[in-house]
């Protein structure tokens, strides 16, 4: 697969989806907005010139002087072609996102531990509960 052939192919498909991708070396960065994470995530995994089947890291950063405060980046690497790409999207403090975990089972812990550190809440995700901080933890 070569990635500047394939972010040509996925502007294309997502040509309404994705807000900005940015291809440096070999690394391809997704930005999408946070309603469409479920239905890329999926194509990513499942299209044949595609297959990213390992979710390897889902990575929240911090920025509190912005709206939409939280970036948070998901990691795929596709074994079948040697690629990995990250899937970007931004919320605020109010803002849900979609769970992955009926997409990737390893999102599993990866969401949990965002909820609980961040308290970005993940909709439909089958088992939130606290891992790390107390339940009248406030922070």
């Amino acid at each position: 697969m070569l990635i500047a052939n394939y972010k040509k192919q996925l502007q294309n498909i997502f040509k309404n989806n994705i807000t900005n991708m940015i291809l440096q070396d070999y690394d391809l960065l997704i930005e999408v907005k946070k309603e469409k994470i479920p239905f890329i995530l999926f194509f990513l995994k499942n299209n044949t010139y595609s297959q990213f089947k390992i979710l390897t890291d889902i990575v929240v950063s911090d920025y509190p002087n912005k709206k939409k405060r939280f970036s948070i980046v998901y990691s795929l690497l596709s074994v079948k072609y040697s690629v990995r790409v990250n899937v970007k999207t931004w919320v605020s403090e109010l803002e849900f996102v979609e769970s992955s975990v009926n997409t990737f089972s390893s999102a599993n812990w990866m969401e949990r531990e965002i909820w609980d550190m961040y308290g970005i809440f993940f909709k439909n995700y089958p088992d939130l509960r606290r891992i790390l901080t107390d339940y009248g933890f406030s922070g």
